[in-house]
């Protein structure tokens, strides 16, 4: 069983492999610190379905931009990501934080097309 849920935004997208590879293979998931900066917080494959991955490759599309919205190392090194704005906020369960800034074992549960990017907030 995974305990927690939180609320995160999606900031991009890896390429699936083999069978997934026209597809999103994980989401990039970011959320805000108090200060309103935005960090990515993980990589989410688990929970998405056929349909749930064309849902989101259709509604992310449009925003797709350059470079990463959080900008640090890792980001930057991801070549393999492709990148959008900070728009859609996704419902993910997950086991527990590692040192507060990356989710253990999460899973897809959904968009959240009634939340607004705030929501996505990391831990106290």
């Amino acid at each position: 069983m995974i305990p927690h849920e939180a609320d995160v935004v999606v900031c991009g997208w890896i390429p699936g492999r083999g069978r997934l590879r026209d597809t999103i293979g994980a989401l990039l998931v970011g959320a805000y610190d108090r200060a309103g900066r935005l960090h990515l917080v993980g990589r989410v494959g688990s929970g998405l379905s056929g349909a749930s991955r064309q849902q989101l490759q259709q509604q992310l599309a449009p925003l797709r931009r350059p470079q990463p919205p959080a900008g640090h190392a890792e980001a930057m090194a991801m070549t393999e990501a492709t990148w959008v704005d900070p728009q859609v906020v996704a419902r993910i369960a997950y086991r527990s934080w590692t040192s507060g800034t990356q989710l253990r074992h999460p899973v897809y549960r959904g968009v959240l097309d009634d939340r607004d990017i705030s929501a996505a907030q990391m831990p106290e």
